[in-house]
């Protein structure tokens, strides 16, 4: 059994201080340490399970999808412009984004946290879980299951949801790095609803954010929001504010799971949100 990485080294590895080391904030002890990138964002047999009592795994997918997306990556954080990308290029660029934001554990937590909600809820109504039709109550292996073996379906179908987004690169300095996760996808819109998310991948005014470097970050953006003329036209970076780059660290700090990464052992950040927001300290949920 091979430990796979759900957040892969073709990211981290723009994340480094040295050449193999990153500074690791976990939220549950809340404190940090350096480690190497190949011992972070990874289990053994993640990406592995049994159907009907066959061995079944995603991995040869995902290596297939991150050694075809490793090489525009590393040319993105290289030339710091989108005029380097073919049209190839951003369909790929696209289709790892959309898996990136399905294989990690903050999202099968996360989809089992929906479920407990949901049968709470149930419960509550005076209804017997069992009895209900067309919902499935999965336990955590069941869970863990579902979320590898729909992956590859799941992604076709969302990847239309990125593919139709206006691409932008977002910069910042070395002296304000961008954080990066376990659960590196994040979402974020302006425009909120009392009643519903405004979240969703084809919600208008959707953000969805990806940072590629300590330096760089992919955003996929609704095309009802304008960019500068620079950014759509010659695909240069929009340079961010300090104040600009703590926004988009905390959410990556909301986002994760248990593990916010960086390139510098500064989590103050992290630190100011734990006690302003006491739910940072976990994986996003759903109640």
């Amino acid at each position: 059994m091979d430990n796979q990485h759900y957040v892969p080294r073709l990211l981290l590895k723009h994340f480094v201080f040295g050449s193999t080391k990153l500074f690791v904030f976990d939220k549950r002890t809340e404190r940090p340490f350096p480690k190497a990138i190949k011992k972070v964002a990874c289990g053994f047999g993640f990406d592995e399970c049994e159907v009907g009592g066959e061995p079944f795994s995603i991995d040869p997918l995902l290596k297939k999808i991150e050694n075809r997306a490793s090489p525009i990556i590393d040319s993105l954080v290289a030339m710091r412009s989108l005029r380097v990308l073919s049209g190839p290029d951003k369909e790929m660029l696209a289709l790892f984004a959309t898996v990136q934001m399905l294989r990690t554990d903050g999202r099968r937590k996360e989809l089992k946290g929906l479920i407990d909600s949901v049968r709470d809820a149930v419960e509550r109504a005076g209804i017997d879980p069992s009895k209900v039709r067309g919902f499935e109550f999965l336990d955590m292996e069941q869970t863990r299951v579902a979320a590898i073996t729909s992956l590859p379906e799941l992604a076709r179908d969302l990847l239309p949801e990125f593919l139709n987004k206006s691409f932008i690169l977002y910069s910042t300095t070395e002296e304000h790095p961008f954080y990066i996760s376990d659960n590196p996808v994040v979402r974020f819109n302006l425009k909120q609803d009392p009643l519903r998310s405004t979240l969703g991948l084809r919600t208008r005014g959707i953000q969805i954010y990806l940072p590629i470097s300590s330096t760089l970050c992919l955003g996929f953006l609704c095309p009802s929001i304008n960019l500068p003329l620079r950014v759509r036209i010659l695909g240069r970076p929009l340079s961010l504010s300090p104040a600009n780059v703590e926004h988009f660290n905390s959410l990556q700090v909301l986002n994760a799971e248990q593990f916010v990464y960086s390139q510098r052992e500064d989590f103050a950040l992290v630190r100011t949100m734990f006690s302003q927001i006491p739910e940072a300290r976990r994986g996003p949920r759903w109640s």
